[in-house]
This record gives C-alpha cells, structure tokens and sequence, in this order.
C-alpha cells in the first residue's frame, strides 16, 4: 500500500494545553498524504533529512499563512515562500462583525460595531496534508506538529 492510500500516523503525541505530535517517514513519490493527527495544528514542520544542497530541506507552515503557501529553505539555507500546498491543514479564517455594546445598564446603548477575525476547523477535511513535493521516493523525512 502507498503512502497516498494509508496515510501515516504520529509517533507521539501529547494531548493537555499544548497538541503536539511529530514522525518520520520514507517518500515513495505516491503523491499527498494524509497525517492523522486529532487536532488542527497551528505551526507544522518538516525536514528532509536526504536533501542535497539545492533542494528544499525544510517546509515550515504557520497559522494565518495563505492555504497554498509554505515557508522553504534549501539546505544551502535560501528561503522562499512556496505557492504549491507543500502543507495544507483544515484551518479556515473567516471575519465576524458584531454589535459592541457600550455598557452593562439599561439605555447605555451600543458603541457600533467590530469586525473579529476567527479559525474555525472544516471538520470535512482531513487535518493536515503534506503535498506530494515532500514525498520524494527513497527520502526520509521527520516532522511536527503544534497546536
């Protein structure tokens, strides 16, 4: 079975305040696949550890990032922003407006209102994907994952 049908799996994980897990893996060029994580990370790191000196070695994603773009360095140490979803999570940002009230008593009134930027998990998407990019045949990668 490939990596693109099975998916891989954490090789630890703490579940408290902090969500963490982190793995290793060797690519064999099946295309994407999918980490089964139980949490939505917010800041995903993985390194490629038979890269040579021209190649990205590591993809780093935070939080907030565009969903298509990851932060590369090659192992000569040159960063770039990547626009090819090297990792992809199920975090979704929308924007919400609400009222703010002014106060607590009767005929206070409202002060207008706010616009919150929330993150929200699509629960129909799989938590973290890496992309097909870090999935070179024969390459042992390792990897975490924060939330």
């Amino acid at each position: 079975m490939s990596l693109n049908t099975v998916g891989i799996t954490a090789l630890e994980q703490s579940a408290s305040v902090v969500n963490f897990a982190n793995g290793q893996y060797t690519g064999d060029g099946s295309g994407s696949i999918p980490v089964n994580l139980g949490f939505t990370p917010r800041y995903v790191q993985v390194i490629d550890m038979s890269a040579t000196s021209t190649a990205i070695q590591q993809v780093e994603y935070i939080e907030g990032m565009a969903s298509t773009k990851t932060l590369t360095t090659t192992a000569a140490g040159v960063p770039a922003v990547d626009t090819t979803s090297l990792i992809v999570t199920n975090a979704v940002q929308y924007t919400e407006t609400e009222v703010a009230y002014g106060g607590n008593g009767v005929g206070d009134g409202t002060n207008g209102t706010t616009t919150v930027l929330e993150e929200s998990p699509a629960l129909t998407t799989q938590q973290l994907t890496f992309g097909s990019g870090i999935n070179t045949s024969g390459h042992l990668y390792v990897w975490a994952a924060q939330a």
